[in-house]
Parts: C-alpha cells; sequence; structure tokens
C-alpha cells in the first residue's frame, strides 16, 4: 500500500489543474503528497532557474505540499523553436530532478498532463507511474512536424507508464490500443459535490424554472460555442421578453471581444449579463438564480474527446437542467440520465426553441433537474479519488 507518492504537473493555472486540486484533499488523507509543478518548460535561463528553485525548496521545505506556481507558457502554441524547447529541455530537468530527490523515497508518481508525464519518465525507473490522460495534445499543434512529434511523444508516454488513467472512454479505447494490455483505466472528471453542497446550504435561492435565466460558466473561447447561444437566446428572448441571459467568464479575449459586439449587433444588452471571471462560490450562486445551463461545444478534434465537462457536471449538481450539444460522449452520457437536452451545435432555432421548451415546461424542467442531481453524485470526485488511490496502491504493491 502506497505511503508516499509524487505528484508532477504543469500549469496549475490551466483547466487541467481542476482535475488534480478536487482529487487532492481526498488523495491526501490516506498518503503523504509532494508537488511539483514544472510550468515552464522552455529553453530560457529564467525558466530553467525557477524549476530549481522549486526543487530546491521542495528539499527544505518538510512540509506535505509544494506549491511552486509561476508565470508559465502556453503550451498550445505552436511556434518553433519553443515547443522544442519544451520537449528536449524534460532531458536535462529530469536528470537534475533525478539527483536532487535521490534521498527521498516514493512508493509511486502521479502524472498529468503530458509534459509531467515526459518528466516522470525520467525521474526513476524503479518508480511506478501512473499517467494520468486528459487530453490528445498533439492536436493543438497546427504545425506538421510538431504535431508528429508530439503525438510518438505522448504516446511514449502513454505505453511505457505502469498505468494509465483515461478520463473519457474515447480517451480510453485509444490508451488501450495503444498499451495493448488492461493497465488502462477509466476516471472521469469529478465534481466537488461536498463543496457545493457546503455553498448551497447558505442560500435561499435554488434553481428554478420561474427564474427564467439561462447561464454560461465557463471558458471564452471559441470552442464554447457562445455565440450560438447568443443567436439562440436573441431568437428566443424576441418570443419570452422577460428571459435574461447570464455569461461567467473572463471575456478579455478576442473571442470575448466578439461576443461583446454581437450582442450589441442582436440589440438584446439589456437582457445579458456579463459578470466576467468570478470566485466559485459566487458561480455557484449565479447557477442556483439561474433556470437553464447552457453548454454549447463546437465539434473539433479536441472536444469531440469530451465525456462529461466540468460546467455540465456543476450545473447537474445544483439540480439545473441544461442544454448541451452532441460532441464526444455527452450524449450517451445525458441520454443515460436523462439529465439535460442535446441540440445540435450551430442549429440556433433548435436551440432557440429548447430553451422556450424548458422555460415553459415545468413538468420537464423538473423531471430534469431531478435526473441533474441523480447524474452528479455518480461523478462525485470523492468516489473517483477513491478509485484512483486504489490504482495507485495497485502499482506500489506490483513494484
Amino acid at each position: 500500500m502506497a505511503k508516499r507518492i509524487l505528484i508532477i504537473t504543469t500549469e496549475m493555472h490551466a483547466r487541467h489543474w481542476y482535475r488534480l486540486k478536487s482529487f487532492l484533499p481526498y488523495l491526501a488523507r490516506r498518503l503523504k503528497i509532494t508537488i511539483i509543478d514544472y510550468t515552464n518548460m522552455v529553453n530560457s535561463r529564467r525558466g530553467y532557474n525557477k524549476i530549481f528553485e522549486s526543487i530546491t525548496t521542495l528539499l527544505k521545505n518538510p512540509a506535505d505540499y509544494l506549491w511552486s506556481i509561476d508565470n508559465g507558457v502556453n503550451t498550445t502554441t505552436s511556434f518553433l523553436p519553443t515547443d522544442y524547447g519544451k520537449l528536449l529541455c524534460t532531458i536535462p530537468i529530469g536528470t537534475l530532478l533525478k539527483f536532487k530527490l535521490k534521498e527521498k523515497s516514493y512508493d509511486a508518481i502521479l502524472a498529468s498532463p503530458l509534459f509531467a508525464g515526459i518528466l516522470a519518465l525520467h525521474v526513476d525507473n524503479n518508480i511506478p507511474i501512473v499517467y494520468e490522460d486528459v487530453d490528445r495534445f498533439y492536436e493543438f499543434y497546427k504545425n506538421p512536424l510538431m504535431k508528429l512529434i508530439v503525438r510518438s511523444t505522448e504516446y511514449n508516454v502513454i505505453s511505457r507508464s505502469n498505468y494509465v488513467i483515461a478520463v473519457s472512454d474515447i480517451l480510453f479505447k485509444e490508451d488501450l490500443h495503444i498499451r495493448r494490455d488492461k493497465r488502462v483505466s477509466l476516471i472521469p472528471n469529478g465534481v466537488n459535490l461536498e463543496l457545493i453542497n457546503k455553498i448551497m446550504r447558505k442560500m435561499r435561492h435554488k434553481p428554478n424554472i420561474n427564474n427564467r435565466t439561462i447561464v454560461y460558466a465557463g471558458a471564452i473561447e471559441e470552442w464554447a460555442g457562445i455565440d450560438k447561444l447568443v443567436e439562440a437566446f436573441s431568437i428566443a428572448a424576441r418570443k419570452e421578453h422577460n428571459l435574461r441571459l447570464v455569461i461567467i467568464g473572463d471575456l478579455n479575449t478576442a473571442y470575448g471581444s466578439y461576443i461583446i459586439k454581437l450582442i450589441k449587433e442582436l440589440d438584446i444588452k439589456e437582457k445579458v449579463y456579463l459578470t466576467g471571471r468570478r470566485p466559485y462560490n459566487e458561480v455557484i450562486t449565479f447557477l442556483s438564480r439561474s433556470s437553464i445551463g447552457a453548454a454549447l461545444f463546437k465539434p473539433s478534434n479536441l472536444t469531440n474527446k469530451i465525456m462529461v465537462p466540468l460546467k455540465i457536471l456543476e450545473y447537474a449538481a445544483v439540480g439545473l437542467p441544461f442544454i448541451a450539444s452532441s460532441v464526444g460522449s455527452i450524449k450517451k452520457v445525458v441520454d443515460y440520465y436523462n439529465s439535460g437536452i442535446i441540440v445540435e451545435y450551430d442549429n440556433v432555432e433548435e436551440i432557440s426553441d429548447k430553451i422556450l421548451l424548458l422555460t415553459n415546461n415545468e413538468r420537464l424542467w423538473t423531471y430534469l433537474s431531478s435526473n441533474a442531481k441523480l447524474m452528479a453524485r455518480d461523478f462525485d470526485v470523492r468516489r473517483l479519488a477513491q478509485r484512483e488511490l486504489e490504482i495507485i496502491n495497485q502499482v506500489t504493491e506490483e513494484k
């Protein structure tokens, strides 16, 4: 049974960080954990020094946790030679890490996402690696050569790790094919029901059909399909004059500027509330005061790997029926639980009709709300973290 593990991660500020952050409190109840955040994977002296300082801090810090968060870099860019630097510098940093940690003993390494997996392979061959496969990172790259290099590297990490945890059923099937063994498990992203329920107990407001408010909470990016939501809402709002739309997220992006412009062009500015980025407890507050959640992902090679997005799980956790596009495994999961309505991403007329349907059909709204809560229970992060702990213990016993 594992007692102490080393967690290697990258980009603690990014969306992948939420998974680790939500799992950590439950893993830490059974394990002593050391965390290395390896963000600045660039061939620069500044980035190298920051990593060296992080490791030095680790050795001098008696605490179980090391939070080493720096400015980081965008690992989704596709320019040279920066991306080559991110890949190649893992070798000397891995050697340095191995040297610095030689006096410490770890039962296992949990690595996530890709660049952390590369680093984990260079730490110690005697420490089993559990790799969390959260995405297909080569799909982020436009440069054909970089796409080929990252794909090969990604497959190498998957095949050489002792165990792989896939976060979606599509990645699970691909990982089984890559590894050609059964040492792969499906553990999707989960929702922190304990935290959400704690926030909800302090509120007077609960999701209600009479709130007449559609809400989107998440990244303000093109793949999120917010433009289709705005267009559909504008159609619905002409028929139901008391409808409101709330968009929660950072609009300081090119796409965010486009959304603001679109809202003005459609003359619905008075019906739309743009909150900007908000603390998590405020996000849950906005959800609790809404009547319909929206998750209209644009189909792509990346979104087609999705199982259940966090935003849908958060809608479900507060009992908010939702409208979602049919990408990845969303349709299969939603149909299984009957927890929401599936639409085509670019069919704004259909989306508008479903908004009006959920707005005016209390029986359907109540039915979906009840089922959404049941769905959220199955994706409770406490259950999922327990499954991950069992895998860590398994690889430790086998080493």
